[in-house]
């Protein structure tokens, strides 16, 4: 490592060095795990303190990447389960004698088909015709 550390704070700064710099950054801290990239962003900070600082702001931007892209899957997925508990509570009231099949079923559906049938479940007229659907 100490060697990688060296090499790349030897680099000439220009503006295609800078690049590479940032790519390999990207690179090492998506490939190596936190424990070894902050070892390597301290063993940098031996040899340039710049170049260590810049890793550690490339790293801290992916890690808030991070964390913004979980929060909006969290989000995502909460919102699709919400839907499928609402529909099935749609469906439970317009059909009390509903198999609960048909729940576990929904949650195998996505977004679009449980948006569609939430507004197909309106004009049913009965349980066959929600069979249909969901089997």
């Amino acid at each position: 490592m100490f060697r990688v550390a060296v090499t790349i704070s030897e680099l000439p700064q220009t503006e295609a060095n800078e690049r590479f710099f940032q790519v390999c950054t990207i690179y090492l801290f998506e490939t190596m795990g936190g424990e070894y990239f902050q070892q390597l962003s301290e063993l940098m900070g031996t040899v340039s303190e710049e170049r260590s600082e810049k890793m550690q702001t490339i790293a801290d931007m992916l890690r808030q990447e991070g964390r913004e892209k979980g929060r909006e899957e969290g989000l995502e997925k909460g919102m699709e389960k919400g839907r499928e508990e609402l529909l099935w509570k749609q469906i439970s009231k317009k059909f009390p004698k509903a198999s609960k099949k048909y729940f576990e079923r929904l949650k195998t559906l996505t977004i679009e088909k449980l948006d569609a049938l939430g507004l197909e479940l309106i004009d049913m007229k009965n349980e066959e015709e929600l069979k249909k659907h969901l089997m």
